[in-house]
């Protein structure tokens, strides 16, 4: 895996790679291997949404008020367990992750 996740980056750096091919393979490295991105799909999200009115809107416009593309198959929730959208920062720093070993 580490081979392909460099070619991932080197490719997602070129910009010939694209940028929902790359959030997916982490994704799939994170199901694969139990890695904590912490990426969800947008369907998990409509879950998470669900149990976060439980509490109230107020709860809801601060849990979704990291997301900006309402159209991406995937994002990530933060160390405050807020969603976010997923950057280009997040991905590199993810693919260097697996390059380097940080979750064998």
């Amino acid at each position: 895996m580490k081979d392909e996740a460099k070619q991932v980056l080197k490719e997602f750096k070129e910009n010939k790679f694209y940028y929902a091919e790359a959030i997916e393979f982490c994704y799939n490295y994170q199901l694969e291997t139990g890695a904590d991105f912490e990426i969800i799909t947008s369907e998990e999200l409509d879950d998470l949404v669900e149990h976060e009115a439980q509490n109230g809107w107020h709860r809801v416009a601060y849990f979704l008020a990291g997301i900006e593309n309402m159209n991406e198959d995937y994002y990530r929730i933060d160390g405050y367990g807020n969603a976010k959208d997923i950057t280009a920062s997040d991905v590199e720093c993810w693919l260097e992750d697996i390059i380097n070993g940080y979750y064998d």
